[in-house]
């Protein structure tokens, strides 16, 4: 009988964890951010940056005005402000991965941040329409998850992603021969780094496919890779109901 007991006690606790597991991960709260014309036309320009004390290193894409915009108002719609000005402290984003990746539209968008300690969180998003979620930019979905510490701690983990190269590595648009076939609808990577005084943006679309071609390719998803392995992602998860 007491045998039996534990087993049903363990049983019950196991059911516990799971079911409360379940749980945590469904009151993620998703929110939806209406735009008036994410994509927008019009005349296409290079914008200037504020010749001021912070440094920047900004690849000629970026410099594109509507796509400048477009940037913006993703960051204002995840409520993490631009970076272009300088940052307190230390801020890294990655925004971006591999072909599907995921499920149902969703992009990952990493944000590890130091602000006297560090922090790590994941953004999933997808950009959606009233009438259903599609790859469109009529609007924007997105859930956020807090990451925790890395397995290695924070010394090591930054230290690795230093010597991995994913501070010092160039934009795709100078390695020569990387942008010779690229497709419109490639997923790319996009990393920004910002401290009080530096800002810099960079570029990776598809690496992954391209990593026996380009080295620059095998280094930016050994850092991806890195990353993946020292911090427990959870899955994002679909209403089954459609946006209202």
């Amino acid at each position: 009988m007491l045998k039996y007991n534990f087993l049903i006690t363990i049983c019950y606790s196991f059911f516990l964890l799971f079911y409360s597991c379940g749980l945590k991960q469904k009151e993620v709260p998703i929110t939806t951010v209406r735009f008036n014309n994410l994509g927008e036309s019009g005349e296409h320009y290079d914008i200037q940056f504020p010749n001021d004390s912070v440094e920047r290193d900004v690849p000629k894409l970026y410099h594109n005005n509507i796509l400048y915009r477009e940037r913006r108002k993703i960051d204002s719609a995840l409520n993490i402000g631009s970076l272009e000005n300088g940052f307190e402290g230390q801020q890294i984003r990655i925004n971006g991965n591999e072909y599907k990746e995921y499920k149902n539209g969703w992009n990952r968008f990493l944000v590890f941040s130091n602000k006297g300690s560090w922090t790590a969180d994941v953004y999933y998003m997808r950009f959606a329409v009233q009438d259903g979620f599609t790859q469109t930019i009529d609007s924007l979905q997105y859930q956020k998850y807090s990451l925790g510490d890395p397995k290695l701690g924070w010394n090591k983990f930054t230290d690795s992603l230093k010597h991995l190269g994913l501070f010092t590595l160039s934009d795709y648009s100078v390695v020569p021969g990387y942008g010779a076939d690229l497709n419109t609808d490639e997923f790319s990577y996009e990393v920004e780094i910002a401290s009080k005084r530096k800002y810099r943006i960079y570029s990776y679309p598809q690496p992954a496919e391209r990593i026996q071609k380009f080295s620059e390719a095998k280094k930016f998803m050994q850092v991806i890779e890195f990353i993946k392995s020292e911090f427990s992602f959870p899955k994002p998860w679909t209403p089954k109901n459609k946006a209202k």
